[in-house]
């Protein structure tokens, strides 16, 4: 009951990290959705299969696209056609499927992938791990529009890989440190790609500048910009019709960038200030932002609709997210390759063949006679395996080891053989003094150095001093998964002369055999005259493709008949067999029944003694082989061999999808994972059978292929048994020969869950110190529970508690603390193991363990600028109407806008503007980094140009636009009157200040009544408004006054202050409309000679309360509403730093009569026809537009109104002319020409 509790709690945590692309195919919402394993490992794929390309070492030939071209692209057929050369191994390449006889590969000898499998898969845990512990970070993920600290943290995760790769002593736990640190930075990178708008903006295009150094930030929508619609897109996302797909509930200005926010993270969504527009959230049935406006979502992760609103795109930011890893790992110049060198990328990513071959050697005083013939063994070791390209070790490792520590040798990590022997050399036995010595110690320290699935060969001649450290020494052994095996050459209570090794018999208290025994080792009990058949022993297992077949112990009382499965990838067979009291004695049948003999170099008996025997048989014939055994004693029988087809194994959590840590509980149910090397020689992996440690089946399960991307995936439901077992891996291959993989290490269940707690990390600093949390349950019987930690680079100080007594059924928590030196440096990681163990201390009391990994982080003391830049349109001069935007007379008329900008915050970056030829657009000269000080602009064209955008931005990314459009219909009646190109008659006038708005209502329908309530509406808003802008805008403060100051009284507004102009309203040029001219004084002003509050402050605020104003009016429909003159002003130059009071966020002119004209022309029957298309042909074909419209048909329109200051002046005819049954903003949208509602 408890561990299904426990299970609970998981299930609901982690079932929620839909924050961006998925972890892995288990955690996928959808078999095809591509997640950040995919993206990352199809990356890497590219990437090596090019750079061994174009890198190939001495002695290799490979023509270009012969290994990026290859289908399927997986790690061993890159190894397979890179090491190319005559055998008779088949590979058989697929497309969808795996199909036999497609094409066949030959090489010399078979070179496993699985080193570089293993380091692209420690980068893709680390970044899958970002969604286990650092989940709710917005800036880790690009959420929340967090671009300044998400941008940041790439810079400085790219500076720290780069810098760790170029060291000049680079070590492999440097190494690693960058693996994981690469994982971290490609997570937050791609999820750029899923949360942002960038692929709505430009597609599958890779951003090439983002998070590199010096580069500037890039546009972002600014806190008061709204940048989502709920329109088309409800809470739950699309729902399948034509008005709900959400594709168009982006309305943030063009080439802005902005990403959702998401519930549960560190920055809340901001209250939207209007009823339809707000932020966007990134959606999905866990975020509960969804369901505030704006509604919806825009994230990219998943093909499911419900979970990603944006689902269409899911592939495009796939591919996006892919194309940018590739340019980070290899990009011209910039790319990691380029920036550390061909040498440390091949060793970044595990390219030669092999694993570690580690010697750990005891040079105390007392291995004095034994140390001349340890060092024999090594080197005829390390010469054989140096000899075989194919077979020779990736790296070598010598760990001496002496009491104490400090007296041992130096450690040698290298990849030179000559060096290594030299190490050896130059040992002396030393020191010591009392027979046990510290031997765990010493295998510590060699499994945290070598690489997964390593050899590792410990001599001694004592017992170990450090038994306390054993269940360290099986913590780490299970994360590597390597293979133990000791050489004694005596012990403290007596000499041990016996060569047979104990791989077999009951595990004792004895570390040595419990170690073996976990790792699939052995232990040989030897003398100085058996070193060099010892020597013979190991030489077999050093190979560059190792696998076991199988191992099984047979009572004298067993069968007789055992079946060895041969395949087609099994190029070397080792039987090694030891009887229980005599020599081995037994026949060898091959699939066609004969006896196999021996005595040749295809069949040969390496060491025959008393009771042990070791065969090798080369190339094997594929089939069942079965091996005969006499009557009369018990046998141990272990097969091992060479191939390029091996499997490795993981339980999963079935409500998260991520990998356990440690041991898995016992009664629970897991996901049980089986992933495959050389899948190419596999036709169907069917099985994993359960065995015990005489190698007896205890279950067998059936598999199933996960569906998902990338390489076949074999899955199935599993309870671990209670007692210890090992997998063995089952199926047929091509050519229906049944394979047979067992994986050595052995698994055991526990009583005893260790897991992290679910929390965001502290972040651990040169200097500082950090603690994470953990979680232990007892679900066994009360007990006393010890604690103990250790790490790899000494970064670990301490766990609390150390000792805990623990109920049944109940937990505690604790925390292990970590502290950094100054001098450690950035981007150091420490593999920490915490182990808890029942105080009982057998080998079968309770006991468990958890990985932790920390990176040393850099401290940043990042500025966040939260003031966006202000462009104010100041005047515009020249106008284009319907006329003169035609082709033939266009050229003839320009136009020009003058504009100030200011920034208050970081100081302006940049401005641009889309220019094309015959426009202009010029600014005053500034250094980025221009702090309150008010720069002017001048943008000018001709009529057959009429639109503008201008976007000014600051170094936060932060923008504000100056937007103006003169577009109108061109297709209207001709025009009554001669054209003039020097003068322009206006047909109204309006005072500075003054909002013209089109209204469809009778000028009989303005009444008194209306009036008061139109005005009060009015009042009240501006008052609302400039309450929450008064930081802003000038004319929202009380005292009109320049200096910063925290904070300002703003403005109160009344019905006085609202001045309709004498002659409206007025009847309209269009039937059944009125024009109605105002504005609003500033209450510091009198009433004999009142000051307009800015134009396009009184703009923006009825835009903003657009819907109340209509409620104010009766309900009209308000279709559009302007700014806009005619009279050419006189710009008076500001100088914002001379500290005046005088108000500049308005236009100034010279002219003393503060004249603005409007002109307002449309034939209403044309526009009317233009309509009615358009009517018909948006429900044959939704129109591809970037955002919604919520004007009616009219010659000048605004965009949706944005919270924040977005100077915008007019709209483009196209967009005026939208669908008629798309909403004014403040209607209900309609999702049919009678339907009420949208979702």
């Amino acid at each position: 009951m408890l561990a299904a509790g426990k299970k609970v709690f998981l299930l609901v945590i982690l079932a929620q990290t839909s924050l961006s692309f998925r972890p892995n195919r288990f955690s996928a919402f959808y078999p095809l959705d591509y997640t950040h394993e995919d993206i990352t490992k199809t990356a890497a794929l590219k990437v090596v299969a090019r750079f061994l390309e174009e890198n190939p070492e001495d002695g290799r030939t490979v023509s270009p696209g012969q290994l990026q071209n290859l289908d399927p692209l997986t790690p061993s057929s890159i190894f397979s056609r890179y090491y190319g050369g005559e055998s008779s191994v088949f590979c058989y390449i697929r497309g969808t499927n795996y199909k036999p006889n497609a094409t066949l590969y030959t090489y010399v000898g078979p070179v496993s992938a699985k080193n570089f499998d293993e380091a692209v898969g420690d980068i893709t845990k680390a970044n899958a791990d970002i969604d286990r512990h650092d989940l709710w970070t917005s800036s880790v993920h690009f959420n929340a529009e967090q671009f300044q600290t998400a941008l940041t943290r790439l810079r400085n995760l790219r500076t720290i890989v780069i810098e760790t790769l170029q060291k000049a002593d680079l070590t492999d736990l440097d190494v690693s440190a960058a693996r994981i640190n690469t994982g971290s930075y490609l997570h937050t990178l791609q999820d750029f790609y899923s949360n942002t708008n960038w692929v709505e903006n430009n597609g599958a295009a890779v951003y090439e500048d983002l998070g590199m150094p010096d580069s500037p930030n890039p546009a972002v929508a600014s806190p008061g910009i709204n940048t989502c619609s709920s329109t088309d897109c409800p809470p739950g996302g699309p729902s399948g019709g034509p008005l709900t797909t959400c594709e168009n509930n982006l309305i943030s200005p063009e080439g802005v960038l902005t990403s959702g926010y998401r519930s549960g993270q560190d920055v809340d969504k901001p209250a939207a200030t209007h009823e339809w527009f707000g932020k966007c959230s990134h959606g999905g049935t866990h975020d509960a932002t969804r369901e505030a406006t704006a509604t919806g979502g825009i994230n990219k992760e998943s093909l499911d609709p419900a979970e990603s609103p944006h689902h269409f795109l899911h592939n495009t930011a796939a591919q996006a997210a892919m194309d940018a890893t590739e340019h980070f790992l290899y990009a011209a110049g910039s790319g990691l390759k380029d920036q550390v060198g061909a040498d440390v990328f091949r060793r970044f990513f595990n390219l030669a063949s092999g694993t570690s071959l580690c010697i750990v050697m005891d040079d105390t005083g007392s291995m004095s006679d034994d140390i001349a013939a340890a060092k024999a063994v090594s080197i005829e070791i390390i010469q054989g395996a140096a000899a075989n390209p194919f077979d020779k070790p990736y790296n070598y490792v010598l760990v001496p080891f002496n009491d104490p520590m400090s007296d041992a040798g130096p450690m040698t990590i290298t990849r030179d053989s000559a060096v290594y022997i030299d190490a050896i050399n130059a040992l002396n036995a030393h020191g010591g003094g009392d027979c046990p010595e510290l031997s765990m110690t010493g295998l510590e320290l060699a499994l945290q150095n070598t690489l997964p699935k390593s050899k590792i060969y410990l001599f001694t001649d004592a017992d170990p001093k450090d038994s306390d450290k054993l269940q360290d020494v099986i913590s780490l052994l299970q994360q590597k998964k390597s293979k133990i095996t000791f050489l004694l050459t005596g012990s403290c209570s007596r000499k041990r002369r016996d060569l047979n090794g104990r791989s077999k018999r009951a595990v004792s208290g004895n570390p040595y055999d419990v170690i073996a025994e976990e790792s699939g080792g052995k232990v040989f009990d030897i003398t100085k005259d058996e070193v060099a058949e010892v020597s013979e022993v190991i030489a077999l297992e050093v190979n560059g493709a190792p696998v076991t077949v199988m191992t099984k112990s047979v009572p004298e009382s067993g069968p007789r008949d055992q079946e060895i499965p041969v395949d087609e990838a099994l190029l070397e067979m080792v039987l090694t067999l030891t009887g229980s009291a005599t020599a081995p004695v037994f026949q060898l049948y091959t699939p066609t029944g004969a006896i196999q003999s021996f005595g040749s170099a295809d069949a040969q008996v390496v060491i025959e003694t008393d009771q042990y025997k070791v065969l090798k048989v080369t190339d094997p014939a594929a089939g069942m082989w079965r091996l005969h055994l006499a009557d009369g004693q018990g046998y141990d029988i272990e097969v091992t061999g060479k191939s390029v087809l091996d499997f490795s194994t993981e339980f999963l959590d079935t409500g998260s999808g991520f990998p356990i840590d440690g041991r898995p509980i016992g009664g629970s149910e897991y996901r049980l994972v089986v992933s495959g090397s050389g899948l190419e020689n596999a036709g169907n992996v069917t099985s994993a059978d359960l065995l015990d440690q005489s190698g007896t089946l205890l279950s067998r399960i059936y598999l199933q292929t996960s569906s998902g991307r990338g390489e076949p995936v074999y899955t199935a439901t599993i309870v671990p048994p209670a007692q210890p077992f090992r997998i063995s891996v089952e199926g047929i291959d091509q050519r229906n020969n049944t394979f047979r993989r067992l994986l050595t290490t052995l698994i055991e269940s526990e009583s005893l869950r260790l897991e992290l707690a679910v929390e965001n990390r502290e972040p651990l600093y040169p200097g500082g110190s950090s603690r994470v949390g953990f979680v232990l349950v007892n679900g066994g019987s009360d007990d006393t529970f010890q604690l103990t930690v250790s790490d790899d680079v000494g970064l670990v100080t301490g766990v609390t508690p150390s000792s805990v007594t623990i109920a049944t059924g109940t937990n505690v928590t604790g925390y292990v603390t970590f502290s950094a030196a100054t001098t450690v440096s950035p981007g150091t990681s420490s593999t920490t193991i915490l182990t808890a163990r029942s105080s009982l201390g057998s080998s079968t009391a309770p006991s468990n363990f958890i990985t932790i990994r920390t990176i040393v982080s850099e401290r940043i003391i990042l500025v966040i600028d939260t003031s966006p830049p202000v462009c104010n349109i100041t005047s515009v001069v020249g106008n284009c109407t319907a006329v003169r935007q035609r082709p033939d007379v266009c050229a003839d008329w320009s136009w020009s806008v003058q504009m100030m900008m200011i920034d208050s915050g970081l100081g302006l970056s940049r401005v641009y503007g889309e220019v094309s030829t015959g426009e202009v657009l010029t600014t005053d000269d500034f250094t980025p980094g221009l702090q309150d000080v008010a720069i002017r602009a001048n943008y000018s064209s001709t009529c057959c140009h009429p639109k503008m955008t201008v976007t000014v931005v600051d170094l936060a990314g932060y923008v504000d636009q100056c937007v103006l459009d003169f577009s109108i219909p061109t297709t209207e009646a001709p025009p009554t009157t001669t054209r003039s190109p020097d003068t322009v008659t206006p047909e109204i006038s309006v005072a500075s200040g003054t909002v013209a708005m089109n209204i469809g209502m009778a000028v009989s329908e303005f009444t008194e009544e209306v009036e008061t309530e139109f005005k009060a509406t009015v009042a009240s808003s501006m008052t609302s408004y400039c309450q929450r802008h008064v930081m802003e805008f000038l004319s929202c403060r009380q005292t009109e006054h320049r200096a910063k100051r925290s904070t300002h009284d703003s403005q109160t507004f009344d019905s006085d202050n609202v001045v309709i102009l004498e002659g409206f309203p007025k009847s309209s040029m269009s039937p059944d409309r009125i024009t109605l001219a105002f504005f609003v004084s500033n209450p510091n002003s009198s009433a004999e000679k009142p000051v307009p509050v800015p134009g396009s402050l009184l703009l923006m605020v009825i835009q903003h309360s657009q819907m109340r104003v209509q409620e104010a009016l009766g309900w009209k429909t308000i279709y559009n509403m302007y700014l806009y003159g005619t009279e050419v002003p006189t710009l008076i130059p500001i100088d914002v730093t001379d500290g005046t009071d005088e108000q500049t966020d308005y236009p100034v002119t010279g002219s003393s009569s503060h004249v603005l004209y409007i002109v307002i022309g449309v034939v209403v029957s044309v526009v009317t026809i233009a309509v009615v298309i358009v009517l018909i042909t948006s429900w044959l074909k939704k129109p591809n537009v970037t955002k919604p419209t919520y004007e009616a048909d009219q010659n000048i329109n605004l965009d949706p109104p944005m919270a924040g200051h977005v100077n915008r002046a007019m709209k483009s005819a196209d967009e005026q002319m939208k669908m008629e049954e798309e909403p004014l903003e403040g209607e209900f949208p309609m999702t049919g020409l009678n339907s009420p509602t949208y979702w």
